[in-house]
């Protein structure tokens, strides 16, 4: 090994002569090698070193920013869950025959609005998941701000799984102190009773 590397330095030698030089041209000889090294030294080693260590702590960075949003996705997946065992659970309960249009009839009456209801449009929206939602507009005239209130209150029912989905509230275009409301009535079916 040290005949190889003597070699080496002899054959550097014999194409660089040195001892013509002078002392101060050899230390700006070794000056310029240094310099040389060490450029290729920062340009080809420590510089891609370097950028590469960047990119795999800005990369780790990313990863681990990625798993916080996994984790948090996770956590609203199984609370969405939760809740949907929930209203599933809830819809299991009522009665076979449920039908949002017959109980938002029976609430009216109960409520004393139903002569004061002008219309009742029934709608399904069909999903590809296990429930459809049913949808009922109504469009009711006529009605005091304290009737609106008690007919909302016996209708919105957590029970059965009702609520409110979209309301518009005019006044009463006939009656002053009267009020009109257009109801959108929401709620959830097992695809079993499409």
């Amino acid at each position: 090994m040290k005949t190889t590397i003597h070699n080496f330095l002899q054959k550097v030698r014999a194409l660089f002569p040195t001892q013509q030089l002078e002392p101060r041209e050899k230390i700006v000889l070794i000056a310029g090698g240094c310099f040389v090294f060490l450029f290729v030294s920062i340009q080809f080693i420590i510089t891609p070193y370097i950028e590469s260590r960047d990119k795999m702590i800005l990369s780790i960075a990313r990863y681990q920013q990625e798993l916080i949003n996994i984790k948090q996705l996770s956590k609203q997946y199984s609370q969405q869950d939760k809740n949907q065992n929930t209203i599933v659970t809830k819809i299991a309960n009522r009665a076979n025959n449920f039908s949002l249009f017959t109980f938002l009839e029976k609430q009216s009456e109960t409520a004393g609005v139903k002569n004061k209801v002008k219309y009742m449009k029934p709608s399904l929206n069909e999903t590809p998941e296990e429930l459809d939602e049913a949808i009922v507009e109504m469009k009711v005239q006529g009605l005091t701000l304290e009737d609106l209130v008690n007919f909302l209150q016996l209708t919105e029912s957590e029970k059965n799984v009702v609520f409110i989905r979209k309301m518009t509230l005019q006044a009463d275009e006939k009656s002053i102190g009267l009020i009109s409301a257009v109801i959108h009535f929401s709620t959830f079916l097992p695809i079993e009773k499409r």
